[in-house]
């Protein structure tokens, strides 16, 4: 058994869907990569990204109103192998900041984290919001993108095809965080 195989069974117990984990989950990946510059960006905080990406709406279980808070607590809670109990803890704040508001210092989870592990909340946190943003209607419209970092910029190759309007929106909505963090506006362009 494996963190990978037990991320994906959990995520299967909760009836998560599992296409669009996927698909967050390889959006996230490939702006990690893109990112590579950030020493903050390791090994394991990419690993818990990707926990992250395939476990962040598990919280619909429970209910959509408020998904994103169910989802820290079924991860909180959760037994996932692989995982120390501080590292389930920063896989369950990612999963609760994918949607709505950013981290808050006076969200008690988020606040009871040590100085650096706040930092990487923010930084997976902010990938996790713009992979999520990129297959906001659940249909991976968004396949195969460039991703290049150029003036001030992360931008999104998403190839000709496919009408993106609603991911645009909803970049536009999540991409604050990741702006903030990295000093870099997500952008998709078209060919």
């Amino acid at each position: 058994r494996d963190w990978l195989s037990a991320v994906k069974e959990f995520a299967r117990s909760c009836h998560a869907d599992e296409e669009h984990g996927e698909q967050v989950r390889t959006l996230a990946m490939a702006i990690f990569a893109a990112l590579t510059a950030d020493p903050a960006l390791d090994q394991r905080a990419r690993q818990m990204l990707e926990a992250a990406a395939l476990l962040h709406d598990v919280g619909y279980f429970i209910s959509y109103d408020r998904h994103h808070k169910h989802s820290y607590h079924l991860i909180h809670h959760a037994d996932l192998f692989g995982f120390s109990p501080r590292e389930l803890e920063l896989v369950a704040n990612l999963a609760r900041y994918h949607r709505r508001g950013g981290p808050q210092s006076d969200h008690p989870a988020y606040a009871s984290l040590p100085r650096q592990d706040r930092l990487t909340v923010n930084r997976l946190a902010a990938i996790l919001r713009v992979a999520d943003a990129l297959d906001k209607s659940h249909t991976q419209r968004v396949q195969s993108p460039a991703f290049s970092i150029q003036d001030g910029e992360l931008r999104i190759d998403a190839g000709p095809g496919e009408d993106l309007a609603l991911e645009r929106v909803a970049l536009d909505a999540k991409g604050g965080l990741f702006e903030e963090v990295f000093g870099l506006k997500p952008v998709i362009v078209e060919g």
